[in-house]
Formats: structure tokens, C-alpha cells, sequence
């Protein structure tokens, strides 16, 4: 039950993933008819993921996405001193440390005055040379 509720991003071989494209897709019709919502074809994945008794490895340290969701790694990045986030995340050995490879910029976040989304940031966002929110 634990190894198939899973979201992208995604890693298998191509056997796997073309035996669970093809249950995905017979799958994901009959779920949105039962659940006519945006996460319907996430939902399908995991279903014919388990259908097929194909297992996933969770890792939750990999990517942040809704600051909601417990079991991500914001716990990882809380831990990264404030003066330290730019230097300690260029200049980490990413085999030794757990924190998010990963934004999954599917949200919108509001902090203050500011809203983030994905269609409404400069490209350069998340470089150390963009000016900070907050000094």
C-alpha cells in the first residue's frame, strides 16, 4: 500500500513503464468518470502501478511542492541556515545530503504581497543574483 502512491517525477525501466502506460491509459477514464478532478490521471498511474504489482521506491526528500504536504522535503530545507542557502545548495555533495533536487512549481504561493506562480516569474528567479524578498 505504501510503495504505490506515488507522483513524478519518475524512475523505471522502459519494460515497466510501457506495461503501466498501458493499464494507465485504460485506467485513467474510468477514474475520472469516478473522480472528475485535476489529480484523476495521478491517480490512474498509481492504480495501474499496483494492478501490475510494481512497486515504488518513495523517496519524500526529492522535491517540494505544496508547503501543506508533511511528507516532502521541506524539512530538509529548514534545516539549511538562512545566511548559508546559497553557497550550502551550490556547493553541496548531493550523494551525502537530502535535500529536494526538486521545486514541483504546481502551486500558488502567497507570501505577504507577493504571488508566485509558474507563468509569473522572471527566469532568473532562483539564482543567488536575484534580489531577495526580504533583508
Amino acid at each position: 500500500e505504501r510503495d504505490y502512491p506515488a507522483g513524478p517525477p519518475y524512475l523505471a525501466t522502459a519494460l515497466d513503464m510501457y506495461q503501466i502506460a498501458v493499464k494507465w491509459t485504460e485506467f485513467v477514464p474510468r477514474v475520472h468518470s469516478q473522480y472528475p478532478d485535476l489529480l484523476a490521471e495521478m491517480y490512474a498511474y498509481c492504480i495501474a502501478a499496483a494492478h501490475l504489482k510494481l512497486p515504488h521506491k518513495i523517496v519524500n526528500s526529492l522535491m517540494v511542492s505544496s508547503t501543506e504536504m508533511d511528507n516532502e522535503g521541506w524539512s530538509e530545507l529548514d534545516r539549511i541556515p538562512g545566511h548559508d542557502v546559497c553557497h550550502l545548495t551550490s556547493a553541496l555533495d548531493y550523494r551525502k545530503e537530502g535535500i529536494p533536487y526538486v521545486l514541483h512549481y504546481c502551486q500558488r504561493y502567497m507570501l505577504g504581497k507577493h504571488f508566485f506562480g509558474k507563468r509569473r516569474l522572471p527566469k532568473d528567479f532562483f539564482s543567488c543574483q536575484y534580489p531577495m524578498l526580504k533583508e
